[in-house]
């Protein structure tokens, strides 16, 4: 008679079991995750984002990219990173089918909005939000789908920029061990540095037009600051022609000649100096940071002299 029972038990204990995986089976199949179809990044042509209303859209032409109506070079290392994240996207788990979208920064006014076009055919459509804690994954929907996954990628860092930030902002760049000659405008004097011949390019000396050598560490560290330079922002409502009588100019001669002109801020309280470049065709600001960083450059030895006076 136990005997029957423990069999019972067991038959009890079994069947139990079967069902739970028969249902948690069934319980994980409405649960599957969407297939997303792969797209092949070197065919996007368009990508549009929008958020809160506002749209930016980059586009492609004789392979570069450029930025909104007015085509504005584009950052290519920020659209590579874009177009990555487009071509395949994997979702690896359904977070949640609540509706409730603000905690995942999904609702109207907070989720961004990303298309990909080929060509005419739209190829993928997604909405963003923001990043999980993992720092490795994004809450994502798919538009006509109400649920919530969990996408692999940093999606929102990449997609949240605007029209300014998604331009190209190097303002000048040239291999330094070609220049030459250095020609500073400051103080209302020109200042020119010369490349003595026979030098090391890599320990290159540098005499003035009286043929006294300059620290030679401090105009390597000039060279290193404008020969790899980008801009703060652009500036949207003026053109080059519009800046007159700039405060510094720094002119580096080597192939060809590199000119960079700054000009006296507008409002004394700026931290932005106005300025243009001979190797870009939009006005744009740095940041007095960066003006200062140049300036201290040449500044040492007049110091030195005013404390030995």
């Amino acid at each position: 008679m136990k005997m029957k029972k423990e069999y019972l038990i067991l038959a009890v204990i079994v069947v139990a079991l079967v069902a739970y995986l028969v249902f948690h089976s069934s319980d994980r199949s409405s649960y599957e995750l969407p297939s997303m179809p792969d797209v092949a990044g070197d065919t996007i042509s368009k990508i549009e984002i929008t958020k809160a209303g506002k749209t930016v859209i980059v586009t492609k032409k004789d392979g570069k990219w450029y930025v909104g109506p007015k085509e504005y070079p584009a950052d290519e290392k920020k659209i590579k990173d874009m177009v990555e994240l487009i071509q395949t996207v994997t979702h690896t788990a359904l977070v949640s089918e609540s509706k409730n979208y603000e905690r995942y920064d999904l609702t109207d006014d907070t989720k961004i909005t990303v298309k990909a076009w080929t060509g005419e055919k739209l190829v993928r459509h997604m909405e963003i939000g923001k990043e999980a804690s993992t720092y490795h994954h994004t809450f994502t929907k798919i538009p006509g789908d109400f649920r919530v996954y969990q996408t692999t990628g940093s999606y929102e860092s990449k997609f949240d920029q605007d029209a300014d930030e998604l331009r190209d902002k190097v303002i000048m760049a040239f291999d330094k061990k070609e220049i030459k000659k250095i020609e500073v405008f400051k103080d209302k004097e020109w200042i020119t540095l010369t490349r003595v011949d026979g030098t090391d390019k890599e320990q290159a000396a540098w005499e003035d037009a009286e043929g006294k050598r300059a620290d030679s560490t401090k105009i390597g560290e000039l060279l290193n600051i404008i020969s790899d330079m980008s801009g703060e922002e652009y500036i949207e409502d003026k053109t080059k022609e519009d800046l007159k009588d700039p405060i510094y100019i720094y002119k580096m001669t080597g192939k060809k000649v590199y000119t960079l002109s700054i000009f006296a801020k507008e409002d004394k309280e700026s931290k932005k100096y106005p300025s243009i470049s001979s190797e870009n065709d939009y006005p744009f600001t740095l940041h007095e940071y960066d003006v200062n960083r140049m300036k201290e450059k040449l500044e040492p030895e007049e110091k030195e002299k005013e404390t030995t006076s």
